[in-house]
């Protein structure tokens, strides 16, 4: 599998430097991508046991309990992530809208979309996480759309590509297929 390289990588990494907490956020992020939850649940919750406020990790356990279908527990990590970041950021609003839109709170995963269209400074506008919002509210070809902006323009978030490659997202349509080959990240 086309993880399997890297999770083995990354787990080199952490016996080098088990105390490393870019090693252990970087091994849940590959993990969560490898669609192994429960291990990468670990890894990130080791993280933060080691440092509480340590960006990103938070956010991370809370895609993952997205992933998990325990949407209750995501947006508890998400207002964890929201007060060691020390405010919002437009992945982690994609990802509150996500939680949102798997819900059944169409409106405020709505109102959140709405946001990041047009609420973040040009500076940090991402089409990336337009894009995130869009598919979790079923709407692929729109998702689509910002995708091909966030590729046109750089976008940052796009190297997160990977979290979309689930059935629930756009796994399986060929556009993201092709996305992939044209970032190089498939052949």
């Amino acid at each position: 599998r086309q993880h399997d390289e890297a999770i083995e990588s990354m787990k080199r990494a952490l016996e080098l430097d088990p105390l490393s907490l870019p090693f252990n956020r970087n091994t849940a992020v590959v993990l969560e991508m490898a669609g192994r939850y429960d291990e990468a649940l670990e890894v990130a919750k080791q993280a933060t046991e080691m440092d509480p406020d340590y960006m990103f990790v938070h956010l991370i356990q809370g895609i993952i309990y997205v992933m998990k279908s325990m949407y209750e527990e995501a947006l508890a990590e998400f207002e964890l992530e929201e007060r060691a970041f020390g405010g919002r950021y437009p992945l982690l609003d994609a990802s509150i809208a996500t939680v949102y839109a798997r819900s059944g709170r169409r409106q405020d995963a709505e109102r959140v979309l709405d946001d990041l269209r047009s609420a973040y400074p040009r500076s940090s506008f991402s089409p990336f996480c337009v894009a995130q919002v869009c598919f979790a509210l079923g709407r692929k070809d729109e998702g689509f759309e910002w995708l091909e902006r966030a590729y046109e323009e750089r976008d940052r978030w796009l190297r997160l590509v990977g979290l979309l490659d689930k059935p629930s997202t756009a796994g399986g349509d060929p556009r993201l297929a092709a996305l992939l080959k044209k970032m190089g990240l498939m052949e």
